[in-house]
């Protein structure tokens, strides 16, 4: 008699991206671009195989479940500046508008991200960021570090994208 049993969760992308940078003048550097992200999530596919020899014949028997991928897409624009003013300030300001679209229904998403930082003596830098994200897939996990039992899930109609926004300020050497 034999018995196997394998468990598999993942996620499989395709992503297709284009970034274009462009220096109009020396204190300026812009970074434009987009991409498109195919997602599949395979969540909690399980494999079974047994044999057993019964009345001297060999008997199989295969078996599989949760075969039933969940596919979602993900396009993205973005526009960035890093910018010198004088001597002492570095700017950066951009935005990135997203949309994630999941089994008919879409949620749409603008990321805004600026930061600063001044040059108070040489090597001595202030600094001060802001950013909002949101997030569209996760990991659900049952235990302090990554198992193969580990779930990838994407948002549904019924669980919107998770947002945060960041603030950070300091100082830098």
């Amino acid at each position: 008699d034999s018995y196997s049993s394998k468990f598999r969760s993942g996620i499989d992308d395709v992503m297709a991206l284009y970034d274009f940078d462009y220096h109009p003048v020396q204190q300026h550097h812009i970074k434009l671009g987009g991409s498109y992200i195919w997602h599949q999530f395979r969540p909690e596919v399980q494999t079974l195989h047994s044999s057993w020899i019964e009345e001297g014949e060999i008997t199989h028997n295969n078996s599989r479940t949760g075969d039933n991928p969940n596919r979602s897409h993900e396009v993205a624009l973005y526009a960035d500046d890093d910018m010198t003013l004088g001597e002492r300030w570095q700017l950066n300001a951009g935005l990135r508008g997203v949309m994630y679209g999941v089994k008919g229904k879409s949620y749409p998403g603008i990321e805004p991200r600026l930061s600063a930082s001044y040059l108070w003596t040489r090597g001595l830098h202030a600094k001060a960021s802001y950013t909002q994200m949101h997030q569209y897939v996760h990991q659900l996990t049952t235990s302090l570090i990554s198992m193969p039992t580990d779930l990838w899930v994407s948002v549904t109609k019924d669980f919107r994208p998770m947002s945060a926004q960041q603030w950070a300020v300091g100082l830098a050497c």
